[in-house]
C-alpha cells in the first residue's frame, strides 16, 4: 500500500488590528497640536486666525460640519506653505508626538499585535501630512487618513483631496481595505470616539478606549469591550 503524505496545514489568515489615532493612541488631538506647531514657525499667519473662534461657534451650532471646520483651520494656518517646509515641520512634530503623546498602554497594545504577526491598520481623520510618519514608526502596514490638497505650485491649498476620513467615510475606507486584502482573520478595532461606532461594529471585536460619553453608552448596547489606557 502506498503511504499518503498528509498535505501541509494551510497557513491561517493574519488577524487585523485597526487603531484610531487621536485620543486612542495619542493623549491629545494631533491635528490641533500640529497646527499650533506650524503656527509657531509661521507666526505671520496669526492674522488669518482671528475668525477661527467664530468658525468653531458656527460648527458647534450645527450650521457647518467637521469637514468644513477642518478646512477653515488648515487654510488659515498652513495655507500656502510649501511641501518641503511642511514635510520638515511634520517630521519634527511626529518625532515629538511619538516621544511624549502616545499612551504607554496604547504602545504596549500595538507591540502585542506586532509580536503576534497581526496586520496593523491606522485609521485616522487627521491629515496625511504627518499620520503616515507616526504609523510607520509604530509598525503599521496600512494607513488610512485624510489627504491634504496641493496646488500646481506645490503649495498647500488648504483644501481636502477626496473625503474627510471621518464617520461614514472612515467606514468606507476601512471596508474597502478589508475587501481588498488577500486574507482576513479576526478583526479588532480600537477607538475612543462615537463617530467610529460603525467601524467598531464592523469589527469582530470592537474596543472602546477611554470612550466619549456617547460611545460609553453605546458600548454595552453593541457588545463592545471597554478599556482605559494611560
Amino acid at each position: 500500500m502506498t503511504e499518503m503524505n498528509p498535505s501541509p496545514a494551510a497557513t491561517p489568515p493574519r488577524d487585523i488590528a485597526i487603531f484610531d489615532l487621536d485620543h486612542t493612541l495619542s493623549r491629545r488631538d494631533t491635528y490641533l497640536r500640529f497646527l499650533l506647531s506650524v503656527l509657531k514657525r509661521r507666526p505671520w499667519r496669526l492674522g488669518h486666525c482671528v475668525l477661527l473662534p467664530a468658525a468653531v461657534v458656527i460648527h458647534k451650532s450645527g450650521l457647518r460640519d467637521n469637514t468644513w471646520l477642518k478646512r477653515v483651520f488648515l487654510r488659515a494656518i498652513a495655507g500656502g506653505a510649501t511641501r518641503a517646509d511642511l514635510s520638515s515641520m511634520a517630521r519634527d512634530f511626529s518625532a515629538q508626538t511619538l516621544q511624549t503623546q502616545i499612551y504607554p498602554d496604547a504602545r504596549a497594545c500595538v507591540e502585542r499585535h506586532v509580536a503576534a504577526g497581526d496586520r496593523l491598520v491606522l485609521a485616522s481623520a487627521s491629515f496625511d501630512l504627518y499620520v503616515p510618519l507616526i504609523g510607520a514608526a509604530l509598525g503599521f502596514e496600512h494607513v488610512l487618513c485624510t489627504r491634504a490638497a496641493w496646488g500646481s505650485d506645490d503649495r498647500l491649498s488648504g483644501d481636502i483631496e477626496g473625503h474627510n476620513c471621518y464617520g461614514p467615510h472612515k467606514l468606507t475606507a476601512v471596508q474597502t481595505l478589508l475587501d481588498n486584502l488577500p486574507e482576513r482573520g479576526h478583526v479588532t478595532m480600537y477607538s475612543d470616539h462615537h463617530s467610529d461606532l460603525p467601524v467598531l461594529r464592523l469589527a469582530d471585536t470592537g474596543v472602546a478606549v477611554n470612550p466619549t460619553p456617547k460611545l460609553a453608552a453605546a458600548a454595552s448596547v453593541h457588545g463592545l469591550v471597554t478599556e482605559h489606557w494611560r
